[in-house]
């Protein structure tokens, strides 16, 4: 279970990656629904923590074992602090989220190396 996860989790970061580095004005429009409402930021937290898991669980299976599970562990408990704190969440997306759109093909970019990295976690 944890491989599929991981594996749709590298195709959507290299999806995303992609989007951002064609298409910056349609990623920015993602982007900035990120925390826009409780609903997504339930969904959002919802996704960090599958993903979290799917870390902890496919673990002993990766090149880095400890680290998976330090990763799924940071992922996980962010996910919890996301879905509970909601209102701290919206503030510091209020802020981060304008940052951020000022380098979005820097973070498709990196969305697509994460991608790349991701895979070599998993099946190296």
């Amino acid at each position: 279970m944890g491989t599929a996860i991981l594996t749709l989790f590298a195709l959507y970061l290299l999806g995303l990656g992609i989007a951002a580095l064609a298409r910056p004005e349609k990623a920015r429009v993602f982007f900035s629904h990120f925390a826009s409402s409780p609903r997504l930021n339930f969904i959002e937290a919802g996704l960090r923590a599958l993903v979290g898991l799917a870390f902890i669980l496919a673990g002993p299976d990766t090149a880095a074992p400890t680290m998976s599970v330090w990763v799924g562990g940071f992922l996980l408990a962010s996910a919890i602090i996301m879905a509970v704190a909601y209102r701290l969440h919206r503030l510091y997306a209020v802020w981060a989220v304008p940052f951020a759109m000022r380098f979005v093909r820097l973070m498709g970019a990196g969305a697509v190396l994460l991608s790349v990295w991701v895979v070599w976690f998993r099946w190296s």
